[in-house]
Formats: C-alpha cells, structure tokens, sequence
C-alpha cells in the first residue's frame, strides 16, 4: 500500500483509505474523476493506495491478460492503417483516434499493468510493435506533465505515427540484419521528413503532431537529424519522442543485435547521451518507468529469482517484484521495499528459466 497526496490520485487507482477525516467513510475501490472531485470536495488531503499487483498472483494474471487483449487490438489497428497508407497514400486519422482512445482508457485505468504488459513482444513485427508501445510511453510522458487528456491524446497521437515515414523506406533495410552502410543511413534518416510530408497533408491533425514526429530524431546538442535543431528549437513533444523512442529501440531485440535491460538502457542515455536529451524529462520518464522496469528479471541477495512487476518511485532500487518457487512457477509478490533484500544482478530470460531461449 502506498499512501499518495490527493494531487497525485488518479482514475483507475484502487483507494483502500483516507487520512485525517475519521468521520468519512470511504468504500475500498477503483475510483473515476468524479470520485476524485467528492474526496477533494470533501476536504481529503491523503490517500491510501493498493496497487494492482498488491492484490495476489491471480488478479495480476487477469489484468495482464484484459490489458494484454486491448493491447492486441492496438496493434492489430496499426497493422490496418499501415495496409490503408500503402494502398490509398493516407493516414486514416479517424482509426488512428480509435487507438490512442484505446491506449489512454488503458494508462488511466491500469498504467502500471500496461507496462507489464509491454515486454510481451512478437520479433517479427517489431515496426508496429515499437509505434504502439512508443504511443504509450508518449502518454505516460504527458501524464507525468500533468496535461489532460486532449494533451495526452496528441502525445499518444504522435507517438503512434512517429515512424511513419518507414513505410516508404525498403523493407530490406529496415529488416537487414548487419550494419547500415553510410549510404543505407542516409536513406534510412529519411524517414522523418518522409512523416513531415505526409502528415502535413493529412487532414484532422495539429501542426503540433506533425513538428513532433519531424523532430523524433532531432538531438538537444544539435547533432540530431534531419535538420539539426537544438535546445529549445525542438518542441517539448519531439524531446520525449526523442527519449522514448530511442529508450525502447534499445529495449528491444533487433536483427543486429540483442535488447538492453532497462537498467543498461538508462544508464546508457544517462551516462554516454545526456547531452542528447532533456536530462529534467529523461529522469521524469525514468522515474515513472523505473530503472528496473516492470518485465525485468533479476536475481535477489537472498538467492531468489524474480522478476519486477512495479515501481516504487521513492525508492527506485527496491521495486516489486514476483518471485519464483519450485519449477520456476510464480510464488509471491513482494514489496521489496518493505524488506532488506536487494536486487544483486539484473538476469537475461535464458538465466531465470534454462532453455528458455
């Protein structure tokens, strides 16, 4: 249990209490925005908040699943829109809107859920696969800035389209298993003006979207493509593109080359590229995310395998994990911030279960 400031209470969060009001009753349940308004209405200043996977093994297992089937018909979508922009040369913006509806009912609702659900991945279809979970990290990025949901839907938006400048690049560069030569490259770094073009031509979308997706690439040095931008000339959507975008590009497995753990992905951007990014946003993101995010397998001082299913976000070291028995068969879910055991070694999947991959 987590007790939050009212401010930071959210719809979709499970409350179990409130503080300094021993005369309100609260009934234990996920609120809505209305809930939210009585309890501020009511003078509540502090909350007590059960996460979902506080629960037990078997309410966390059904949300994956519910979370993992909206998801699902996400990516599906994209697959659709992609076919329609080859066919007809458009984005059909209206299918575009179903998704990221889609995807925010699913962050407001379950945020911590989705991105569990994020690390089931299907190699074979990375390009779709990388724009949805790219949506989702834009919205959890607007979240974190406090913008409403017609801000979060144009984050999300333009998460979702950000590559869609790669549906003009040849397939065999995008699936090609070695190093692009410099003159692939040059090719491949088309695809943001490629995006810029098409959707400056798209009805029903803002000027604000089509600059983000331009600026995907662009870098707060000045050493970014396609037009060098630096600092503050790159608007504030291209700069958590730029950081989520290339967060999960890292995070995933690729022809060339094996996914990153989020831990060496983080430590990376922060250690080698923080000239690149916002470090003010890229550590807001980090912290949402957390270094260890949720999917991370990892091995406790006690011995223990686990694997990290949540965040604390005052103690990024000790998030929570569920750790496994006989078999290799989920045991408990634990808050290891409540305990002295610490995350010793962060594990590959083939380390956690032999012959896995």
């Amino acid at each position: 249990m987590e007790r939050l400031p009212i401010e930071e209470l959210q719809p979709g969060m499970y409350v179990n209490g409130v503080d300094g009001l021993p005369g309100l009753v609260v009934r234990p349940g996920k609120v809505d925005k209305n809930d939210i308004e009585r309890l501020c209405s009511k003078g509540v200043r502090t909350v007590y908040v059960v996460r979902s996977y506080e629960v037990d093994l078997e309410s966390f297992s059904d949300e994956i699943k519910a979370s993992g089937k909206a998801m699902n018909k996400v990516k599906a979508a994209f697959s659709g829109v992609a076919h329609t922009l080859k066919i007809n040369n458009h984005v059909p913006m209206e299918k575009v809107g179903e998704m990221c509806d889609l995807l925010l009912d699913e962050v407001e609702t379950r945020s911590e859920i989705v991105l569990n659900t994020l690390r089931l991945r299907d190699k074979d279809n990375y390009t779709y696969e990388h724009s949805v979970r790219v949506g989702v990290y834009s919205i959890i990025m607007a979240r974190i800035l406090g913008m409403n949901r017609a801000e979060q839907a144009d984050f999300g938006t333009a998460g979702l389209l950000h590559d869609i400048g790669k549906l003009v690049i040849p397939k065999r560069l995008i699936k090609k298993k070695g190093s692009l030569s410099p003159q692939e490259f040059e090719v491949m770094r088309l695809h943001p003006a490629a995006a810029e073009e098409l959707l400056s031509r798209t009805p029903h979308i803002t000027k604000k979207i089509v600059d983000g997706v331009a600026q995907h690439h662009e870098r707060m040095d000045g050493n970014g493509y396609p037009k060098g931008l630096r600092g503050d000339r790159i608007s504030l959507l291209g700069k958590c593109l730029g950081i989520v975008d290339t967060y999960d590009a890292m995070t995933s497995d690729r022809p060339y080359r094996r996914a990153k753990t989020s831990w060496s992905a983080f430590s990376e951007m922060r250690t080698h590229y923080l000239h690149a990014y916002d470090p003010e946003l890229m550590d807001r993101f980090i912290k949402e995310v957390g270094i260890f995010a949720p999917g991370t397998y990892v091995k406790l001082a006690d011995g223990q395998s686990a694997t990290v299913v949540g965040n604390n976000r005052n103690a990024l070291l000790k998030p929570w994990v569920i750790t496994y028995g006989v078999d290799y068969n989920p045991d408990s879910i634990v808050n290891l911030a409540e305990t002295e055991v610490k995350i010793e070694e962060v594990l590959q999947p083939e380390q956690l279960i032999p012959g896995l991959c």
